[in-house]
């Protein structure tokens, strides 16, 4: 049964059904052109229409933007920071692989697994400066995605992550979107509560990072579908949509399971910054170059040319 959740000028959402194919091969391809290697397919989606839910934003009717959620208790959540082998410290555990077979009627909580957004657009990598210094080396590594098939490489981009994770996690672009309150304090900000090494180890830009957050538990006073006089971000109405959800579901609390998706980025400006022995206090940077070690800054090519007098 379709459910409308969010009403604006010039942009609504709703569930879609199981039945509706056409939409579900739509917002697989959206999400296969955002996400890229971990976008899912059309048959993944219908099975998340079936066991949880699929919340589609329109404008003018064109299918813009989807979010994904499934219920699941909450209290498990906590248990991953001391056990990483915990079926939540994973996307592929705590989604059943993406199709929300592992959804639990009585779950307090709506685990929000994917914000799709036709108007996102990825952010090119820094580019690296010529030479050789480690930390351009690793910085190359990480843009070639070299990590994903060369085990030692794999090992030190791991390591690199962890001495940055906490560090760059709380000021990831999609931290801070979910940080942030949204309809105008209608809903406030989400807080991150387990940061996931080893969530997702196919999702090379977030490091294989994932982020579980929660926003506030919602009053009994929440509305069951949000209208707003003011067209917001397709991010935004989305979260709202799946704020309305869950206080239909009588859910008390909407959990993102977000990624840092520009850890990877950050990690290459940060090397990039440490080769330059740049003078940056930048905490990010100074982590990279502890994590590097001392070593002579890379030499700059225009001075190797005769071009700086």
């Amino acid at each position: 049964m379709v459910t409308f959740l969010f009403e604006a000028p010039g942009i609504h959402c709703r569930t879609l059904d199981p039945g509706e194919e056409d939409l579900l091969a739509a917002a697989a391809r959206l999400d296969q052109a955002v996400w890229g290697a971990v976008g899912q397919d059309a048959g993944t989606f219908a099975a998340r229409a079936t066991n949880g839910f699929v919340i589609a934003a329109f404008q003018d009717e064109t299918l813009v933007g989807t979010l994904s959620c499934l219920r699941r208790r909450f209290d498990p959540v906590l248990r991953t920071r001391e056990d990483p082998g915990h079926p939540y410290a994973t996307w592929d555990g705590i989604t059943g692989r993406g199709r929300f077979d592992t959804a639990e009627p009585d779950g307090d909580a709506l685990f929000c697994v994917a914000v799709t957004s036709a108007r996102a657009v990825p952010r090119p990598f820094p580019a690296v400066p010529e030479g050789s210094h480690p930390a351009l080396d690793l910085a190359r590594a990480l843009v070639s995605g070299r990590d994903a098939h060369n085990l030692a490489v794999r090992k030190t981009a791991q390591a690199l992550a962890r001495a940055c994770a906490s560090i760059h996690v709380p000021r990831d672009e999609v931290m801070r979107f979910h940080g942030r309150a949204k309809g105008k304090g209608i809903l406030e900000g989400a807080r991150i509560v387990a940061v996931l090494p080893e969530g997702r180890p196919e999702d090379l830009p977030a490091m294989g990072y994932n982020v579980v957050m929660a926003y506030p538990d919602l009053p009994a006073s929440f509305p069951a579908c949000v209208r707003l006089d003011h067209g917001p971000t397709i991010g935004e109405a989305l979260i709202l949509a799946a704020a309305a959800l869950a206080s239909r579901l009588g859910v008390r609390v909407a959990a993102p399971y977000s990624r840092p998706a520009g850890f990877r980025r950050a990690l290459v400006q940060a090397l990039c910054d440490v080769s330059l022995a740049s003078s940056s206090t930048d905490p990010l940077v100074q982590a990279a170059r502890e994590f590097v070690g001392p070593q002579d800054p890379a030499p700059d090519p225009a001075a190797q040319a005769g071009g700086v007098e």
